[in-house]
């Protein structure tokens, strides 16, 4: 099928936020190879509002796991309303059997050993052939400006993980900051949702002068543009981790009881550490020497 004959093309990404972003490249490429097809998205209701408004796409349809059986039957006869040439799955769901495209990707790879970023990108490559190492980043939109955020430049700070497994303590985190701006004299932005700042209060007397808190404070489009403006950033693996990955941003990131192998950071310069499963083995100490 030639590319300017694809008019329409659907990509089906995963439910959770970190996984949406892992996926974010494939959708770069369609979106490049692709440039005068209408391309939708079909994506978990969390993951929605990250997506939504960015003019690149025709639609960001939600898809819900716990919709009723004739709400699922709704949302399946709807998406079937539009023909499209071409539905990519990232979610090894059925839907591309239930859709009327003339090409459909299949199961996406799950063996081990691989980085999931990767494992999606070469299943396109196997579906579409080979395409340009250098695409432009479209996918998620850094156009909507957090107006508390300092200038870019900062060092980015994400405690909060959506497992509690996988949140280092967050005096270390405190202890990374203080250190951030005493010895190497950085701004720091601290980022993170309204369950983050429950779990990781500051009292005026520890905040650091120089440290810019955004917990609870940014939309997840809000939440972008701050992590495109950071130089460096400091995070679980988290949603925040890969945003940062997928901007370039080079990542300090700490790992519990995930495969960083599979999850870890993605962008140049980036590290992780791991001292087994439990994160708490992580030290400060463990994370200023690599910083």
């Amino acid at each position: 099928m030639k590319n300017s004959k694809v008019e329409k093309v659907l990509v089906i990404l995963p439910s959770n936020i970190g996984d949406v972003v892992l996926g974010l490249p494939v959708v770069d490429v369609v979106l490049a190879m692709f440039p005068a097809a209408e391309v939708s998205i079909v994506v978990g209701p969390r993951a929605q509002p990250l997506l939504a408004g960015n003019p690149v796409f025709r639609s960001v349809r939600i898809y819900d796991k716990r919709a009723t059986f004739f709400q699922k039957i709704a949302f399946f006869l709807d998406l079937r309303k539009d023909f499209f040439d071409i539905v990519v799955d990232l979610r090894n769901s059925f839907l591309p059997f239930l859709l009327r495209a003339r090409r459909k990707t299949g199961p996406v790879n799950t063996w081990k050993g691989c980085h999931w970023k990767d494992r999606y990108l070469e299943r396109l490559a196997e579906f579409l052939g080979p395409f340009p190492e250098r695409i432009p980043l479209r996918a998620l939109s850094c156009s909507t400006p957090m107006p508390a955020a300092p200038a870019p430049g900062y060092v980015l700070v994400a405690p909060g993980a959506a497992d509690n497994r996988k949140r280092w303590p967050a005096g270390r985190f405190l202890e990374v900051i203080r250190w951030l701006v005493e010895e190497r004299g950085e701004r720091v932005v601290i980022v993170g949702d309204k369950r983050d700042k429950e779990a990781f209060v500051f009292s005026e007397a520890k905040i650091p002068s120089g440290v810019t808190d955004l917990l609870g404070q940014t939309s997840l489009r809000e939440l972008a543009a701050v992590v495109h403006g950071a130089k460096q950033a400091v995070t679980n693996d988290s949603g925040v981790m890969h945003m940062a990955s997928y901007f370039g941003v080079p990542t300090v990131a700490v790992f519990g009881p995930t495969d960083p192998g599979a999850y870890g950071p993605w962008s140049a310069g980036s590290h992780y550490i791991r001292r087994g499963s439990d994160i708490s083995s992580v030290s400060a100490r463990d994370v200023l020497e690599i910083l």
